[in-house]
């Protein structure tokens, strides 16, 4: 008896060691997605619910790789991850820019070899080459809200209007999709690994959408982590660089071309 409530207290102590990091998480897909109730201004009230993504499977391989931490992933609405994380609600934000709007002082970030970017797309029975895209004045813009685009100059501004053609800004990427193709939008912007493989599981839909070969911006996608977080730059880098190297993150992340 006083050996098996040894071993119960050895466990509660290993356990209760283990220091939690939390993993700020927002609809960005194919990184991150949420069921139907992660339209964005329902994020705080519902809190959304996990279905699928990078993050998700990026988590679960980090927390089989190592005891030292247990990574939990918090879902926010994208516009409130910097407050968040300087108010230490978060710690971690995965498969993040730092030109997305980062202010260096109050983070730490690193770059991850993945290769990804935002791409342009247009009503392919209108256009169908790239000279589209080499002027947007007078045309009308439509990307993600709580997003940075390069052809916005990295402004976070649902509503914007630069070098003369209007930017609207949506909550979900299929409503991209959905006014490029009714004419409410002469150009979408959405994250290339995602519509890659959007066109690929839907095939009448890549008849009709004409993907820009040259892309908005591409990421230098990264690690950014407070300055305060419970674990220390050169721990998370020694557990991304476990990561990158696992045989479960590369089968996933391959399919989409990050690798």
């Amino acid at each position: 008896m006083k050996i098996l409530l040894a071993l119960a207290l050895l466990t509660s102590i290993t356990c209760s060691a283990a220091q939690i990091i939390k993993i700020g998480a927002y609809d960005f897909a194919p990184y991150f997605n949420l069921n139907e109730n992660r339209i964005i201004k329902k994020l705080e009230k519902t809190n959304g619910t996990i279905q699928e993504g990078l993050t998700v499977a990026a988590v679960n391989i980090l927390n089989e790789l190592q005891s030292d931490f247990i990574f939990k992933i918090v879902a926010i609405p994208a516009k409130r991850r910097y407050e968040m994380l300087k108010r230490q609600q978060i710690d971690i934000l995965l498969f993040e820019d730092k030109a997305w709007g980062w202010k260096t002082e109050n983070i730490d970030f690193f770059t991850l070899p993945l290769n990804d970017g935002e791409v342009y797309l247009a009503d392919k029975k209108n256009h169908n080459d790239d000279s589209f895209f080499e002027k947007f004045a007078g045309k009308k813009v439509v990307g993600i809200l709580g997003y940075h685009y390069a052809c916005t100059q990295f402004v976070d501004n649902p509503e914007i209007k630069i070098k003369d053609f209007e930017f609207t800004a949506v909550s979900e990427r299929e409503l991209v999709i959905q006014r490029v193709l009714s004419g409410k939008s002469d150009i979408g912007i959405l994250t290339r690994s995602y519509l890659q493989r959007i066109l690929s599981q839907q095939k009448d839909l890549a008849t009709q959408i004409y993907v820009g070969t040259k892309p908005d911006q591409k990421y230098n996608l990264g690690v950014v982590s407070s300055k305060s977080a419970p674990i220390t730059q050169d721990q998370i880098k020694h557990l991304m660089g476990d990561l990158m190297r696992n045989k479960k993150f590369i089968t996933l992340a391959k399919p989409l071309d990050l690798l």
